[in-house]
């Protein structure tokens, strides 16, 4: 779906109506900031806290938003609350996110959270945005349990990089016989992790559909991080998310192979 200039300017009216602390400083035509709409806090100084772009990187999502959290911070007279602000937006990426978002090259003096859209969920994180504004100074707070649950999110990321990062240094070793040679080909890590939370966005197995045990209770239902073909590196493409006793049983198994056998145990199950 395109997103008309239409869709596209009643994003920037949608944030705006709930109260005076943002305001849209451009149309989606304005030649300065291409194919953008971007918003400022009047009462800082005009500060840029949020823009609002089309994707033009040919993936899934129609609308990209990069924010600045540190401007969300400075929103209330709360000290401290960087950390609400974060767990926030991490908040809204779990529900909202369509795809990583790749649209906007990075700013390397402000740290920026960005956000992949559908136009749906654009208005959607939009709505919900000036819905904290309604509040003299918003707290960004956020559920507890949702908190809880973004923490074992993050633990459980953290450990599958570990794990990837561990079996391509010990690939290519020799032992009793040459391990596979398995590399990680991403640019960074923070790339690396971006995917991964992207794949573990639903935490279902990606093979036999169980959830997963994001907080590693039961460690055979664990996550874990798979390379689809057995002989292929850890990239775009190759990954998926399943339970460690999945990952055990599938071993270096063709995927499709591995697949049918899991349907047929669920069919005679």
């Amino acid at each position: 779906m395109n997103v008309s200039n239409e869709d596209f300017r009643q994003c920037g009216k949608l944030i705006t109506p709930h109260s005076g602390n943002l305001r849209v400083r451009s149309d989606p035509n304005n030649k300065i900031l291409k194919d953008g709409i971007y918003i400022v806090l009047p009462r800082l100084k005009s500060k840029w806290i949020m823009s609002i772009y089309r994707d033009r990187c040919l993936g899934t999502n129609e609308l990209e938003v990069t924010v600045d959290p540190v401007a969300m911070a400075q929103m209330s007279s709360v000290t401290g609350i960087q950390a609400n602000v974060y767990g926030w937006l991490g908040h809204q990426r779990d529900q909202l996110q369509n795809e990583t978002a790749r649209n906007r090259i990075k700013d390397s003096r402000i740290n920026t959270f960005d956000i992949g859209f559908t136009l749906a969920g654009a208005q959607e994180f939009l709505r919900r945005f000036a819905k904290m504004l309604e509040w003299p100074f918003p707290t960004w707070e956020i559920d507890p349990a949702h908190a809880r649950l973004m923490a074992a999110r993050k633990s459980a990321v953290d450990h599958m990089i570990e794990m990837a990062y561990q079996a391509a240094a010990a690939s290519g070793t020799h032992r009793v016989e040459v391990a596979k040679k398995k590399e990680v080909r991403f640019a960074s890590k923070e790339q690396f992790r971006a995917h991964i939370e992207v794949l573990l966005r639903e935490p279902v197995c990606a093979i036999t559909k169980l959830p997963l045990d994001i907080s590693f209770t039961d460690l055979e239902l664990a996550p874990s991080l798979d390379r689809r073909n057995s002989n292929g590196h850890y990239e775009l493409g190759n990954l998926q998310v399943v339970a460690r006793f999945v990952n055990r049983w599938k071993s270096d198994d063709d995927q499709a192979n591995f697949q049918r056998l899991i349907d047929l145990v669920r069919r005679g199950a």
